[in-house]
């Protein structure tokens, strides 16, 4: 059963959030435009940021807690130094960028337009280290494998591709998916990606060859994220109802070796994101018009 963790009260609606899985930071955006990051430890708001945008579409914060990223509908990316509160770095990602993933070690970040291409930012350098050779459409997911050495892909071709972490070079792809895959991550080990989305099933991919090593039950709504727990024990799946996405759908996790499902949350309102801490507890956000919850699933 869902416990509600602790609740963050705001001047206006959130629209959208991320937790740092190890900083101990809650990143999130309101109506009225700001950024702001909440101090989880110390229970106290350390920057309230303008970003000149009402339509944020995007907000992803580094596993450690260094950098948060905001994207709005107009194409506008700002990556934020989170301890500062300053802009490190301004980007334009017309039509507006979808989706961002920092690596694990947080010195990389790949995002993309929507329907186009997947490029990788050296943070350090403010440079592009490479981008991926441009697919029939743009991705709806990426993801790292833990030691940062193969990037996934979930495309809107309806192909799952692994890339070479360090070159961009294309590795491995899986054409089965008969929609388009929304939500993907590598388990812990690197050996497999695990992907959902519109086929409403989720699938085990050896991320060797591309080839499907198992196929879990089909879901009754497409998942919209996935991912896998620090200690690699289990996967939680933020699912969307396909009927009207504005209404709430379920959270729900497996254990990844047995495929297990051991917990189903109902939310009563929409779910803004869920995420794993490194302590092995799934949160998950919920919006209220003048407050952030955050729910501890498992």
């Amino acid at each position: 059963m869902a416990q509600l963790a602790f609740s963050l009260p705001t001047p206006a609606e959130p629209l959208t959030s991320d937790i740092a899985r190890r900083g101990g930071i809650v990143a999130f955006t309101c109506a009225d435009g700001k950024l702001r990051l909440w101090l989880t430890a110390e229970s106290r708001l350390a920057h309230t940021l303008p970003l000149g945008e009402s339509a944020i579409d995007l907000t992803r914060i580094s596993a450690d807690g260094r950098w948060t990223v905001t994207g709005s509908h107009t194409g506008a990316v700002v990556i934020w130094n989170t301890s500062t509160g300053e802009s490190h770095m301004r980007l334009r990602i017309p039509p507006y960028p979808w989706p961002a993933t920092f690596s694990p070690d947080s010195k990389l970040l790949a995002i993309s337009p929507m329907g186009g291409t997947v490029t990788v930012i050296d943070l350090a350098t403010r440079q592009k280290r490479f981008e991926f050779a441009a697919p029939l459409a743009g991705a709806n997911a990426i993801s790292f494998s833990r030691d940062g050495g193969k990037i996934a892909t979930a495309d809107q071709d309806c192909v799952v591709r692994i890339y070479d972490g360090w070159s961009g070079r294309l590795l491995a792809k899986n054409e089965e998916f008969l929609s388009e895959p929304i939500a993907i991550d590598f388990t812990v080990d690197g050996h497999y990606v695990i992907a959902g989305g519109v086929d409403r099933v989720s699938v085990y991919i050896d991320a060797t060859n591309g080839k499907v090593s198992h196929r879990m039950d089909r879901d009754t709504e497409p998942a919209e994220f996935l991912y896998v727990s620090e200690d690699g024990q289990h996967y939680g799946v933020q699912f969307l109802k396909a009927e009207n996405m504005l209404q709430p759908a379920s959270v729900t996790v497996w254990e990844v070796e047995s495929r297990r499902k051991v917990v189903e949350w109902m939310p009563s309102s929409l779910v803004l994101n869920i995420v794993w801490t490194h302590d092995g507890r799934l949160l998950a956000t919920t919006a209220q018009k003048d407050a952030l919850d955050v729910w501890r699933i498992l």
